[in-house]
């Protein structure tokens, strides 16, 4: 199983989290069940594929899932408003089924994010290249005078 979400957020921020999985074993995995557990300093809003929340816990019954074949589920959460800057808070998941599983160690992701007060660092999906030049100063006239304005571009190749 893996678990993606955001590194960065601010405090009131909506976020997703997304929990992608694979039944790698080699059977079918009976009754499966995908768990995440929030952390305090979040309250959820909502999710795909028929989640059950109980308190701080998010459930998925998958039901059996095939050798080889998984998939993958969504849900949002809004951060307290309250979250200091600097904070930070982990995020656990969990998938199990009633068959024992060889490989356990799979079966868990987490996320961990800090709280920022302000800009978020922005994030580039689908490995695209982003460049950023920042040219000299160039001169123009105004008022009589000669005076610098910098100039700043940015490029996605």
């Amino acid at each position: 199983m893996v678990k993606t979400g955001p590194a960065f957020v601010n405090p009131g921020q909506v976020i997703t989290y997304s929990l992608s999985y694979t039944n790698n074993t080699n059977s079918v995995a009976v009754g499966a069940q995908l768990t995440d557990y929030l952390p305090a300093g979040v309250s959820f809003v909502s999710c795909s594929g028929g989640c059950s929340v109980l308190g701080n816990t998010v459930t998925w019954d998958l039901g059996d899932v095939q050798r080889a074949s998984g998939g993958t589920v969504t849900y949002r959460v809004m951060v307290d408003a309250a979250a200091i800057n600097g904070s930070t808070f982990q995020n656990n998941a969990t998938i199990a089924s009633s068959q024992n599983d060889p490989n356990p160690a799979n079966n868990q992701s987490v996320v961990k994010t800090t709280v920022t007060n302000g800009c978020i660092p922005p994030t580039i999906a689908g490995g695209r290249r982003v460049s950023l030049r920042v040219p000299a100063a160039r001169p123009f006239f105004g008022g009589g005078q000669r005076q610098y304005k910098p100039g700043l571009s940015m490029a996605q190749g």
